[in-house]
This record gives C-alpha cells, sequence and structure tokens, in this order.
C-alpha cells in the first residue's frame, strides 16, 4: 500500500475527484442526521479529495476544515472554495496537526480510511478520537469484505473488455478461496486505472476496532442509505459512531 499515496497525488487521480459533486445516498442520511446540529458544530473533513462532501456539508457547519495527504488535492480545493471561510489543510489522518477536543464532527467519506495499511488503520482512529470531543460523532466508509467474492468472481460473458477485467482482478488478487475466514484483507480493485490497493474489512471486524479505539453506538448504513442489512454485500459501507 505504499504506492498509494503517489496514485492520490497523480493529475489524473486529483482531476477525477474534482469532478465528483454528488453525495452518496448512505451520505446523504449521515447528513440529514447530523445536519439540525452542524451550525453549532466543528467540522473535520479527512481525505476531502477534490471537495465533493464541502459541497454538502461545509455550508452548514459553524467551521470546516479539509484535510488531504495529496497536495493536489488541496491545491484543488482551496482554488475551488477561495471565495470561502473554509479552510483547507495539507495533513495526514495518522498524525493530524490538531489539539485534542477540536472537533464536534468528523467525516471520512469515499473509502479513505482503506488506503493505508492494517496498523495503521488503527492509528487513523486513535487520531480522530483524540481530536473529537467526548460524543463527537464520526462517519466513514469502508471497503466490505463480504463483497470479495463478488469482486473476484468470473461470470460467463462474451464482451471482451469484462474478460479482460476480470481475469486482471484475479492476477491481481488473492484466489478467493484464501479469504474465507479473514477478518481482512489487502486487495487491488478497478479505481484510479488499479493504481490503488484497498483494505476490505468485516463488518464485524470494523465495529470491534471502533469499539477498540474508544468509539460506540455505531449505525451501519448501506449503499441505498438505509441501515445496513445483517450480512449485506454491499461494496462498500457507511459507519456513524461517537466518541465515548
Amino acid at each position: 500500500m505504499r504506492d498509494n499515496q503517489r496514485t492520490y497525488e497523480s493529475t489524473y487521480a486529483v482531476q477525477e475527484y474534482a469532478a465528483l459533486t454528488a453525495l452518496q445516498p448512505p451520505e446523504q442520511t449521515i447528513l440529514d442526521i447530523v445536519r439540525p446540529r452542524l451550525p453549532e458544530w466543528r467540522m473535520l473533513d479527512l481525505g476531502v479529495g477534490g471537495g465533493r462532501t464541502t459541497l454538502a456539508f461545509a455550508e452548514h457547519a459553524a467551521t470546516y476544515v479539509g484535510v488531504d495527504y495529496s497536495a493536489g488535492m488541496i491545491d484543488t480545493c482551496r482554488a475551488r472554495f477561495g471565495d470561502k471561510p473554509w479552510q483547507f489543510q495539507l495533513a495526514d489522518a495518522r498524525d493530524l496537526p490538531f489539539d485534542d477536543a477540536s472537533f464536534d464532527f468528523a467525516l471520512f467519506s469515499y473509502n479513505g480510511i482503506d488506503a493505508v495499511p492494517h496498523d495503521d488503520r488503527g492509528r487513523v482512529l486513535g487520531e480522530t478520537y483524540r481530536v473529537l470531543r467526548e460524543g463527537g460523532l464520526f462517519a466513514f466508509s469502508s471497503h466490505n469484505l463480504a463483497h470479495a467474492p463478488t469482486l473476484l468472481s468470473l461470470t460467463p460473458t462474451l464482451d471482451p473488455r469484462a474478460i479482460l477485467r476480470q481475469l486482471w482482478l484475479r492476477r491481481a488478487n488473492p484466489p478467493p478461496g484464501q479469504l474465507s475466514g479473514r477478518d481482512w484483507v489487502v486487495l487491488r480493485d478497478r479505481g484510479l486505472r488499479g493504481g490503488v490497493e484497498s483494505y476490505y474489512v468485516r463488518r464485524e471486524e470494523q465495529v470491534r476496532q471502533l469499539a477498540a479505539a474508544g468509539f460506540g453506538q455505531v449505525q451501519v448504513f448501506q449503499l441505498d442509505g438505509r441501515v445496513a442489512q445483517v450480512g449485506a454485500t454491499d461494496p462498500w459501507l457507511y459507519y456513524l459512531c461517537a466518541r465515548a
């Protein structure tokens, strides 16, 4: 996963993320939940990318700070929202340059947390816990390991491009049989030209990791924005939790 940051700093990644504008349905669900309190809250938008979530959340927050470890992403946000009172800062979620209890709400959208190795994932959760006030909320998405068999399956098709995509995925990843019984695994999918390795985690393991970091009251949402059903196989899930 060492090359992930280099990929996110690439011109094509910055351009792709800058072109995104719409919220995903679970993000809209989370915005609807927090919107009544956002006018009094300080918000931290981790992995802000090209500002997709800025468009929807920042105008409601008392204070808004977006961070990313890609300088190109931060430059894009500063140019895009230069006339707004919002702050954008180059920073790594594993080592945040903020005081303890600086924020009321933190968001890490679009599976940004999945770009770091397993051990660093704990650091991200710990840093987010540290900068949130007691009772502060944290929302993020993460790739769903229950989707991996679908991702790596070979399905009958006459489309040569689909065949090549399936074969590429199988070559780039462990055999599906090796995923059985795992709580998490690093896989490579087709996003950003296949240049990103992503962390896939079982829902139960993600809840356990949150509890270990000090978070509770976990709610899980599937990609249609509804509360996630047990055994949901969506490509990724959204989690909303509170600093205990």
